[in-house]
């Protein structure tokens, strides 16, 4: 499979050098894809609520385009509250990839009651319209209120009791509803501690994406085909 380069917009103003240090360890879990970060300005706390998302759109679109034009073979926006992917999909030739309703689409295929764990207690409208009525509580840890919260011991305490109440409200499974938990291991852990799928929701659209641009799961196939000698007729 030749080498595919997948852009990422990041919805959280940091130095370059920060994410160039994630993607590098990006290229590490996924050999063979190279990752770039195009970073929006104006975004200290990321998108968390109503007055962030609207400052994100505009940029996320011109982020997009610009891995765009910089070659990128797809691109995924790094915010579970995917704004902009919608215009973003329309103007861009290459695939664009919501992180949100990626991981709200792995979730549905499970066909599980799904508990949906963030930063504020609602639920993303990009993965409410994908999970359908699915969703059995959406909840945030107390006392955070932005993605640099959760990164102390007060704040990963309170995501794990989170994640508690959504088992006791009857989830099957439980959606990342932050791409801020993607670096601190968040689904991992909290796959420990409830015994459910979690899903994060940039390995999700990560996944997603290399499920489109990959060719080698078709050519496998025809492999498949070739030696077990079925033609499609009848027998």
């Amino acid at each position: 499979m030749k080498e595919l380069s997948i852009g990422l917009v990041r919805v959280l103003t940091q130095p370059q050098e920060y994410f160039a240090r994630m993607d590098g360890f990006l290229e590490k879990l996924w050999p063979g894809v190279k990752f770039q970060s195009e970073i929006l300005e104006g975004q200290p706390s990321g998108v968390h609520d109503a007055a962030t998302f609207a400052s994100a759109e505009p940029k996320v679109v011109r982020g997009c385009l610009a891995l765009q034009d910089r070659g990128m073979d797809a691109v995924i926006v790094n915010c579970a509250m995917d704004p902009g992917v919608e215009e973003a999909a329309r103007l861009c030739r290459i695939p664009v990839y919501g992180a949100g309703s990626s991981a709200a689409c792995l979730a549905r295929a499970t066909s599980r009651p799904v508990g949906i764990l963030g930063l504020v207690d609602e639920a993303p409208p990009c993965m409410e319209r994908v999970l359908s009525g699915r969703i059995v509580a959406s909840v945030s840890p107390e006392g955070v209120e932005n993605v640099l919260d959760l990164w102390g011991e007060t704040g990963k305490a309170a995501t794990v009791k989170a994640a508690e109440s959504l088992v006791s409200a009857g989830a099957g499974a439980i959606v990342l509803a932050c791409t801020g938990m993607t670096p601190m291991g968040v689904a991992h852990g909290l796959r420990k501690t409830t015994g459910l799928p979690v899903f994060d929701p940039l390995v999700s659209a990560v996944t997603l994406a290399l499920l489109l641009l990959g060719g080698e799961l078709e050519e496998k196939t025809e492999e498949f085909r070739a030696l077990s000698g079925f033609t499609g007729k009848g027998a």
